[in-house]
């Protein structure tokens, strides 16, 4: 990660940005591009995904309008899932799972306990095999720790 954060880092100075946020990248006005025209932007993203490109196994991404969201979603639906941004995170999470275990890298089991009169718990385990490193974690939803 050492080499990523140098590469990155020289990458943003080079096209004269102060920092990569994608929701900043094309907007015109915005203070860590200022001053940099649109074939520039166009590069430093190219270079930039070329880094998580070479690096990563995958990447993921999702996108919820806000005001959408607030029009289709309930009452009910946003206790249980949150705001736009935490549903379109659980969505990613969702996405990344499915593809771990498309590629066979992650072997999951899952559990849930329900005692009568407590709120029910959810554990699970989570392993990803060698070839991406040796992952492990546990997870207790009522601590909220997880535990590699």
């Amino acid at each position: 990660m050492r080499k990523l954060d140098a590469e990155w880092k020289r990458d943003l100075i080079r096209s004269g940005a102060e920092y990569f946020h994608a929701t900043e990248h094309w907007n015109r006005s915005a203070k860590a591009y200022r001053g940099i025209g649109r074939g520039e932007r166009e590069k430093l993203l190219g270079r930039l995904a070329g880094h998580v490109r070479h690096r990563f196994l995958f990447g993921a991404s999702a996108i919820v309008d806000q005001d959408e969201y607030r029009a289709v979603a309930s009452d009910r639906f946003r206790s249980q899932y949150g705001s736009a941004y935490g549903f379109a995170f659980q969505l990613v999470m969702t996405m990344i799972l499915a593809e771990l275990l498309r590629q066979e890298r992650l072997s999951m089991v899952i559990g849930r306990e329900y005692k009568a009169g407590e709120a029910a718990t959810f554990s699970g385990a989570a392993e990803v095999g060698p070839e991406a490193g040796e992952v492990r974690a546990e997870s207790d939803s009522s601590s909220g720790a997880i535990r590699p």
